[in-house]
């Protein structure tokens, strides 16, 4: 028994020295002024990343522009506009594979025309804009480019933004027969949206700039949907950011 408590004794005093120790050991570490070790922020700026780069010099330009086109050189100012209504609709119904349907919908800007002053809309009723949001071709957030569509039609323009079958659920071309699809809703209802159904324009971004060009290089032409109900007409095709070869 003297040997047990012996060796408890030798135990309990090892312990208490690695204890001494460790705390030691935090005492030392607490006592580091962290502070002293950052370095201090540099008196003068960092260079900017020039923008854009060097190589965009090689991009095709050119300061021509299509008959008809009107440059916008005021855009530092922004002046309010018309009042805008804002109204979601179903353009097109869709048979998936698998035998579901499913409701595409578009969200329709248009300058309101409560009150407007006589000769205020232009004849033939406001030019319009079918824009397709990017996306990587998946699903689409189209409303949350809603800022920009409400200042476009404070300047007078109907905008038709649009979601179409994204590609986790269709194949291309279903894209672009959704997009031209709209267009044709678009034209069948200018009367009621006040729009004028043969000043039509495609815009996108990235993906949707790739629809937009493609539906517009192809119009009536293949691929399409089996029910061509309308024809399908518009103005230009606006695609950006996009790399595309069309040559």
């Amino acid at each position: 028994m003297t040997t047990d408590i012996a060796q408890n004794i030798a135990d309990d005093g090892a312990d208490a020295a690695e204890t001494a120790e460790t705390t030691e050991t935090v005492t030392a570490i607490g006592a580091i002024d962290i502070e002293s070790m950052v370095a201090p922020p540099s008196p003068t700026r960092l260079a900017p990343i020039p923008t854009p780069v060097e190589q965009t010099k090689f991009f095709p330009h050119t300061d021509e522009f299509p008959e008809g086109c009107q440059v916008i050189s005021d855009l530092d100012q922004d002046d309010f506009g018309y009042p805008v209504n804002i109204e979601q609709v179903t353009y097109v119904t869709r048979q998936l594979a698998d035998d579901s349907s499913v409701d595409l919908p578009m969200w329709v800007f248009t300058p309101g025309v409560d009150n407007m002053p006589e000769g205020a809309m232009p004849e033939g009723g406001w030019p319009v804009i079918v824009f397709v949001r990017g996306s990587a071709f998946h699903e689409q957030n189209v409303t949350d480019y809603s800022n920009y569509f409400v200042r476009i039609a404070e300047q007078g323009y109907v905008v038709a933004a649009l979601k179409y079958r994204h590609s986790d659920i269709a194949p291309f071309p279903a894209q672009m027969q959704d997009c031209k699809t709209a267009v044709r809703f678009m034209r069948k209802n200018a009367e009621r949206f006040h729009c004028n159904k043969d000043r039509i324009a495609l815009w996108g971004d990235s993906s949707g700039g790739h629809t937009v060009l493609m539906a517009g290089f192809t119009g009536n032409r293949a691929p399409d949907t089996d029910s061509v109900a309308l024809a399908h007409c518009v103005w230009c095709s606006i695609g950006f950011p996009i790399v595309c070869d069309l040559l």
